[in-house]
Parts: structure tokens; C-alpha cells; sequence
């Protein structure tokens, strides 16, 4: 299944969770899929998907810093994208972001996910784009 780079950074995070820090108080946002109670089968399927979410994510972070870097002025922490150039810089990190990358959950299960195959997992959080996976 076709998934853009937004919608892969957001299954990041429904497989590894997020937290919040604000002033140094840090809130768990969610938990993640990997530390929900479920079988190990799964877990094992998690954590594959997790592996080519994870290369993709990694090869995000490494394209919006060539942008930075295009776009950027100043060094180390005080680098910044000048006022004049936010609106191209932005302009090219949409566009990043909306590229496609294909997911095939077929080559990562050894049979198709379905709803029965996740039945076992014990969890409150919601996990939008895993589940667009699962139900295609």
C-alpha cells in the first residue's frame, strides 16, 4: 500500500509511541504498538514494519537537512531559516512529505493481517494509519 512520508512519520509514532516535553515535564502522549500486550507473532510483525518505517523516517530527516542546509543561515544552534526563505523552504518540505513510498505488509507477514490476526492486542490508543494497513 501507498503511503506518503506524513502518513509514514505518523505510523512511526503509532509504533513507537510519543511523548511531550514541555519545561522539562515530559507527558506520554501514547505508548506505541510495540509495548502493547499482544503476541509475540505480532510483535515480530511490528517490529519488521517498524524497520522499513524506520529507513524511511531516517532518510526524511536526512532530505530535511539538506534543505536546512540549502535554505539555512548562521552555525551550530544558532543556525535558522530566514524569514525571507521560510515560505520556499516550507514549500519544499510539503512537497517532501507528500512523496510516495509503497509498503508491502505482505512481504513483511508471513499470511495477510487482518482484524482476527490483531484480535490479541490489549490496548485504549487508536492507530489510524496501521489499521489503513491492515483493513486495504
Amino acid at each position: 500500500m501507498k503511503l506518503n512520508l506524513n502518513e509514514i512519520v505518523e505510523l512511526h509514532y503509532e509504533l513507537n509511541g510519543m511523548t511531550y516535553t514541555k519545561d522539562g515535564v515530559s507527558t506520554v502522549v501514547s505508548n506505541g504498538l510495540l509495548k502493547q500486550k499482544t503476541s509475540m507473532k505480532n510483535k515480530l510483525y511490528f517490529q519488521r514494519l517498524n524497520k522499513v518505517v524506520e529507513a524511511e523516517v531516517k532518510l526524511l530527516d536526512e532530505s530535511k537537512k539538506e534543505l536546512f542546509d540549502k535554505f539555512g543561515e548562521g552555525e551550530g544552534e544558532e543556525r535558522f531559516i530566514p524569514k525571507e526563505k521560510m515560505e520556499e523552504f516550507n514549500k519544499e518540505y510539503l512537497d517532501l512529505l507528500k512523496a510516495e513510498k509503497d509498503i508491502d505488509v505482505v512481504s513483511l507477514w508471513s499470511t495477510d493481517i487482518t482484524p482476527e490476526t490483531l484480535e490479541s492486542i490489549e490496548t485504549e490508543e487508536v492507530y489510524p494509519v496501521f489499521l489503513k494497513l491492515v483493513d486495504k
